[in-house]
């Protein structure tokens, strides 16, 4: 989220993003997180985010054909890795209604598209957190291994 302080309460979509190299090398899953969080710490340290959203910013001021050619380019590249999507801004933490009904659960959805296959969001809702996993059955029929890995190495820092 680039969303400034003051700012929590407009109703619009504000984020970036951070490319950063997740530490699958890293056999202790507490330990790949505080990895991950450090390597994170690290790219906005060097604006990454800030330079994500001077990215956004031009493309919404290039006219349409340009910004396509160069999404079209891009997608043309090889990708080798998953695309994780997450979020740093927590979901309610007290529990919404609609229409005099208490929502029991919220889960997050990652749409794929192109060459990006896989697609993970993480969202809290009261005191759950929640994974989405979406993926392409004919690039990866294995998916469940990845849903496996992530239910397993959070069980086991659940445990510690």
């Amino acid at each position: 989220s680039t969303r400034s302080r003051g700012d929590e309460s407009t109703p619009d979509n504000r984020v970036s993003l951070l490319l950063p190299y997740l530490p699958v090398e890293i056999p202790d899953p507490w330990e790949r997180v505080l990895e991950v969080h450090q390597r994170l710490r690290s790219l906005r340290d060097q604006h990454e985010p800030e330079a994500g959203v001077g990215m956004t910013s031009a493309a919404a001021l290039s006219p349409f054909p340009l910004v396509s050619s160069m999404m079209r380019t891009g997608f043309r590249l090889p990708q080798h890795t998953i695309s994780t999507v997450t979020t740093n801004v927590p979901g309610p933490p007290v529990p919404l209604y609609c229409l005099g009904r208490r929502m029991v659960s919220m889960v997050p959805y990652v749409p794929i598209a192109d060459h990006v296959r896989i697609g993970i969001a993480m969202l809290s809702y009261e005191d759950t957190l929640t994974f989405g996993v979406t993926g392409d059955r004919e690039t990866t029929p294995d998916l469940h291994v990845l849903v496996d890995g992530i239910v397993e190495s959070w069980a086991e820092i659940a445990a510690r």
